[in-house]
């Protein structure tokens, strides 16, 4: 695992607990990680921290007891695919575009669990045949459990107590969790070619990638 890669793994587990969490501050547990592909100490991950700290996009960095640190976001975008540096490079806007190996991926890793080449990695990213697809935190929890149960029918209730922290369950709008849904439909029909999320009405939605369209 390359120290680019083990950036972009620190700043993708930071985001992941923001979308749980985005006003509060972040209690992130740091602890040795140890996978047949690579290891990645709980030092390097301080250390990283300390980094992204001196960089301006985390404040307030203090360790706590059970290997847990507790920061506060100061809303300077992570930004782990750089996509936002690379487009301002080209002088662009940032675009909702498929990100290419080429972008510091881990190439050695082997998938957590795949679904017609839909694949969950511990570094955090979720990939189609290769190519990462760059989806924020609480869009990639809600990839992760249609991965885990596809053709199986998922209710806003399954989707609020999977994705939603237990504190906001009860506030969160149905159209919330609609919208939720329709942006990780539209991202995946980029890279399937087709849609793989289907509805059905009034009763929630379900993840069919061998269904023809």
């Amino acid at each position: 695992m390359t120290p680019a890669a083990k950036i972009r793994f620190v700043k993708n587990r930071i985001e992941d607990q923001v979308a749980i969490s985005p006003k509060g501050p972040i209690v992130l547990p740091v602890h040795d990680i140890f996978t047949n592909s690579f290891t990645f100490l709980a030092k390097e991950q301080y250390l990283i921290l300390k980094k992204l700290q001196e960089d301006g996009y985390i404040k307030g960095l203090f360790p706590l007891e059970k290997k847990e640190v507790w920061f506060e976001m100061t809303g300077k975008p992570l930004d782990p695919f750089g996509l936002i540096a690379m487009n301002a490079a080209k002088g662009r806007k940032p675009a909702r575009v498929a990100v290419k190996d080429t972008l510091l991926m881990t190439k050695e890793l082997e998938p957590d669990f795949e679904v017609s080449g839909l694949a969950s990695y511990s570094d955090g990213t979720i990939r189609y045949k290769d190519t990462i697809v760059p989806l924020r935190g609480q869009i990639k929890d809600l990839c992760r459990l249609f991965m885990r149960n596809p053709k199986r029918l998922i209710t806003r209730e399954d989707i609020k107590e999977n994705i939603i922290a237990a504190d906001k369950r009860k506030s969160v709008p149905k159209i919330t969790i609609s919208k939720y849904v329709s942006e990780l439909r539209n991202s995946l029909r980029v890279h399937f070619k087709k849609d793989v999320i289907y509805s059905q009405k009034d009763e929630g939605w379900y993840f069919d990638p061998s269904k023809k369209s």
